[in-house]
């Protein structure tokens, strides 16, 4: 996401220098979340394990209660200046009184802390390993003369999006006139984009991701973090609600076919009963069964009786049953009426949630409509064959116990990356190589081995030795036990464990 480039929290960095306000105060009132409040404006800092964010906004109201002051060191120091080292996802403010605040957007290990003399005071996230003081700050290129090598070693901070429009514009022009038009094109503007169900941040116009434009960074950042946070929360509850309609379909789908062959049943214990009677003569009594003519269907017929009972017995016994299967046809009757009405009336549900196009439309429609209202079932998560997450569009499974691990394992295709906290034991962690990448993302190999490093037996400690290769390198030998395997061609990562938001399970 390029709201957290170098170039974006540059140009921020030259923003806050300008402005150069004092800071009124700083708190926190949602989970990994800092508030500093300027004069004039705020600037909201999210250091969340699937989504950071630096963002100035409008000063907001201060919540009432779950709120906490933090930095008692900040009030009252002016802003002097802020930049963005070179290649770096972080922002440095300098303020008065010789006090410098750093924030490092670095996936979940991202982290805020306040340094003053060389040596931290506060930190945000004092669960993670203690960082550098200060960031240092790396020379920029002198040329870029066409090469990965020189791209890569120059311009660590461009991204895939960078990439595109550095080729387009190699296609027209000299290498390094390329590299300073596509530098030129920075902010002019700056475009927040929304295709399916992501909500995207750049730097410069592209054919490809059409939105919004905006020549000032501050509002696009802040339109950008409003309509993350509004799109996240909607597609979060339409899938909720679609999963209600699904239960729904399929629970009352199921009890009006069941109603419906039950109703279709052939039963004939009163034809049977009258054929009896009307044998009663030609059935000895003791006899197991009748082999009497059914005048019904106009064919012999062998009729099953229970011998301790009379031939007239045996049809009384018959014509009870019938009477009884009268009484149950009107309820299966009424059940499948019941059953097909909540079948039709989720349907209507399905059309309706389909032209639901925003988050004030479905929760009107969840007022309206008790049926979407609820929660799924408890214990629905657990029907689920593993659990799973989503991180930056990747899905990512975790086992659940020994033997889920081993279902998990079979499930997984050879190009599948797989993950294991190393020394102790601990769920698989499988991430679907849908994209036939050769190697993961470093983000969303972070996220995955922090997954694997929680649901270990070293959930609380600091740092987990984390195993990852591509699954056809993991083999399940004969006669081992639940959830072991034997592993070649392994590579290590050192993770930090992840505790998982409700909100990022699938």
């Amino acid at each position: 996401m390029q709201h957290l480039n170098h170039l974006t929290l540059a140009a921020l960095g030259r923003l806050l220098t300008e402005r150069a306000e004092a800071v009124a105060e700083v708190y926190t009132q949602q989970k990994d979340e800092i508030v500093i409040v300027f004069s004039s404006f705020a600037l909201r800092i999210g250091c969340k394990n699937d989504f950071q964010y630096v963002v100035p906004v409008s000063v907001p109201k201060r919540a009432g209660k779950n709120t906490k002051d933090l930095f008692a060191e900040l009030p009252g120091k002016k802003m002097i200046s802020a930049f963005s080292p070179y290649g770096e996802r972080a922002l440095v403010m300098e303020f008065s009184g010789g006090v410098t605040a750093v924030c490092q957007m670095y996936g979940p290990r991202s982290d805020f802390w306040t340094v003053s003399g060389g040596t931290i005071v506060d930190r945000f996230r004092k669960s993670l390993p203690e960082p550098t003081a200060v960031i240092p700050q790396a020379s920029p290129p002198t040329e870029y003369d066409g090469t990965n090598e020189s791209l890569k070693s120059g311009f660590p901070h461009f991204d895939k999006y960078f990439v595109w429009k550095l080729k387009d514009e190699e296609t027209r022009t000299s290498p390094s006139e390329a590299m300073t038009a596509v530098l030129n094109a920075v902010g002019k503007p700056y475009v927040v984009y929304e295709k399916g169900e992501t909500t995207g941040f750049l730097l410069f116009s592209l054919p490809d991701f059409p939105g919004k434009a905006f020549d000032d960074v501050s509002e696009a950042l802040e339109y950008f973090l409003r309509r993350r946070f509004a799109r996240t929360a909607y597609f979060s509850e339409k899938r909720r609600m679609e999963a209600l309609v699904r239960e729904g379909l399929k629970k009352w789908g199921a009890a009006a076919e069941k109603s419906r062959q039950s109703l279709n049943e052939p039963v004939r214990y009163a034809e049977m009963a009258d054929i009896l009677m009307a044998n009663l003569h030609a059935i000895p009594t003791g006899a197991d069964v009748a082999d009497v003519f059914d005048f019904y269907q106009n064919r012999p017929v062998s009729i099953p009786l229970n011998p301790e009972l009379s031939p007239q017995e045996n049809a009384e016994r018959l014509y009870k049953k019938q009477k009884a299967r009268d009484g149950q046809m009107k309820i299966q009757a009424s059940l499948l009426a019941e059953a097909s009405e909540k079948f039709e009336r989720f349907q209507v549900l399905k059309t309706e949630l389909d032209k639901a196009t925003n988050l004030r439309a479905l929760r009107q429609l969840a007022k309206d409509r008790p049926e979407l209202s609820q929660n799924l079932k408890p214990g629905a998560e657990d029907a689920l064959p593993f659990r799973r997450f989503e991180f930056m569009g990747y899905e990512i499974w975790v086992g659940k116990n020994a033997k889920n691990n081993d279902l998990l394992f079979r499930t997984a295709k050879k190009d599948d990356w797989w993950l294991h906290a190393k020394h102790t034991h601990g769920s698989h962690v499988v991430v679907p190589n849908r994209r036939r990448e050769v190697k993961l993302p470093p983000p969303v190999l972070e996220y995955a081995a922090g997954l694997a490093a929680f649901f270990s037996g070293r959930r609380n400690e600091s740092w987990v030795e984390v195993a990852y290769l591509p699954r056809k390198y993991a083999r399940k030998a004969k006669r081992l036990p639940p959830g072991k395997v034997l592993l070649d061609r392994e590579e290590t990562v050192l993770a930090t464990p992840i505790r998982p938001e409700r909100a990022d399970c699938l």
